[in-house]
């Protein structure tokens, strides 16, 4: 019997489903949001983004749907390419399921922090999806953090290099338009760091010293992997 695939597929692009229906659903939301906002005077906004003050009211599903809402067509597209190369290269090495639990784990942990720092912050909030961007950018640096790419075909970086430009980037963000704005990505920024480090160190410690591995279940042989272990081989 012919296995499902786990991929979407829309002509040249290939992407694995979750990521797919990430940004099916980030772009419809804030798509719909913009129109239904403008022409029919309905909030969707005012409904979906972070609100601590409503938060603590109760509205808790503030907590995971604030990152459905870009307010720019260029936040919207930028952002929907980030996720579309971030999480097609991690489903490769976590899996879909583990993929789509670390980005709604860190969504939570990102409004959970924004939430208490707002007791001592007055007008702190979060709408969009790019302080969940951050965090994955700095989790996918970590992760393949000696591979190689250029960043929009001019610049070569590391993967460790692109987490740390992220942090940069955002302070830089930060001076022009005030640090309030970007607490939510800095908070991204920190877990992700706080998380995939020991995290990393842990798996490169259990990593096998050959390429073999048998692919028992739940056990998947990444490019990631291979590229690793073949840079080990030309070192050695």
């Amino acid at each position: 019997m012919p296995q499902l695939s786990s991929d979407f597929v829309l002509g040249p692009i290939r992407m694995p489903k979750v990521v797919a229906f990430m940004i099916a659903a980030i772009g419809i939301t804030s798509i719909a949001a913009a129109v239904l906002g403008r022409n029919a005077g309905w909030p969707l906004t005012g409904l979906l983004y972070l609100s601590p003050q409503h938060v603590v009211q109760g509205q808790v599903w503030r907590l995971v749907t604030w990152p459905l809402l870009e307010s720019e067509p260029m936040g919207l597209l930028f952002g929907g390419y980030t996720l579309f190369w971030v999480g097609r290269d991690l489903v490769a090495t976590w899996g879909q399921q583990r993929f789509a639990l670390r980005t709604l784990t860190l969504t939570l942990l990102i409004a959970a922090v924004t939430t208490a720092l707002a007791f001592v912050w007055a007008g702190l909030g979060a709408a969009g999806v790019w302080p969940v961007l951050c965090g994955l950018l700095v989790m996918w640096g970590i992760t393949f953090r000696n591979r190689s790419i250029n960043l929009y075909g001019l610049l070569p970086l590391s993967g460790i290099r692109l987490a740390q430009i992220t942090v940069g980037l955002t302070a830089l963000y930060a001076v022009f338009s005030g640090i309030a704005t970007f607490l939510p990505h800095f908070a991204a920024e920190g877990i992700a760091y706080v998380w995939m480090v020991p995290l990393a160190k842990w798996q490169r410690g259990r990593k096998p010293s050959t390429t073999t591995k048998s692919q028992g279940p739940g056990q998947v042989f990444s490019f990631a992997d291979w590229y690793d272990e073949h840079n080990k081989d030309k070192k050695n």
